[in-house]
């Protein structure tokens, strides 16, 4: 009996792990198609979209309201899809990415990425407290990534009329770090807490909320990749 009850549990462990690989296979497979068609569809997309900057340059003025109308909307539609592509791509390079962990001052990561934001955090009169941070072991351009996303949801993700105020410390726990990146947005409903980390999830439509739904899976795919850990918390309990 013991004999049966042993090999049984062999062929479980067996069957788990030729389930596990053929999951990596696909995965890796999904990345490197996404990377593929992401590439391949740039560059008509770019020829795309200078003709439509011609047509609204040297046409714009003699055509009818209803033309300038239609014009102004397929150049929105090609800045979207060009926001896409490039999203993918992020997302495909940080999958592939090998984490060159090492010691990062993370006050230093967020200094560029408030730099990098600077007109968004201008455009909206954005608040952004920064306290002192640590440094940590990881990986600098996948780090910045990460609080590029985190800080810049932050900062689109509020009411309309209300005016950001992004906050962003570090505790220690239980010898790790761990970063938080808190605003005054609109929440995220408790049942929506894992799922917004997956690829293409949004909460509100691209009219009320622009963006592709990559960013939050791209955070995921990051701390994946340097071995960390990612999640959210939503409610006025929050510091």
């Amino acid at each position: 009996g013991a004999m049966i009850d042993i090999t049984d549990r062999k062929m479980a462990e067996e069957k788990l792990k030729q389930t596990l690989e053929e999951l990596r296979k696909a995965n890796e497979e999904l990345e490197a198609y996404v990377h593929a068609i992401s590439h391949d569809l740039r560059a008509p997309l770019r020829n795309l979209q200078g003709y439509v900057s011609a047509l609204v340059e040297d046409y714009g003025e003699k055509l009818e309201e209803d033309a300038r109308f239609y014009l102004s909307r397929l150049k929105a539609l090609t800045e979207k899809m060009d926001g896409l592509i490039n999203d993918l791509l992020e997302y495909a390079r940080v999958s592939k990415a090998k984490a060159e962990v090492r010691r990062v001052d993370l006050n230093l990561i967020v200094e560029d990425v408030l730099d990098y934001l600077k007109d968004e955090i201008r455009g909206k009169s954005a608040v952004i407290e920064i306290e002192k941070l640590p440094a940590v072991k990881g990986d600098r351009k996948l780090l910045f990534t990460v609080m590029l996303n985190l800080i810049s949801n932050a900062i689109k993700f509020v009411e309309e009329g209300v005016r950001p105020e992004v906050k962003v410390w570090a505790e220690d726990v239980n010898g790790k770090v761990r970063v938080y990146v808190k605003d005054n947005g609109i929440g995220i409903p408790e049942e929506y807490h894992e799922k917004i980390f997956n690829i293409f999830e949004r909460l509100h439509g691209e009219e009320v909320y622009p963006g592709t739904g990559v960013g939050l899976a791209i955070v995921k795919k990051a701390m994946e990749v340097m071995g960390g850990r990612y999640g959210v918390r939503s409610g006025i309990y929050f510091r």
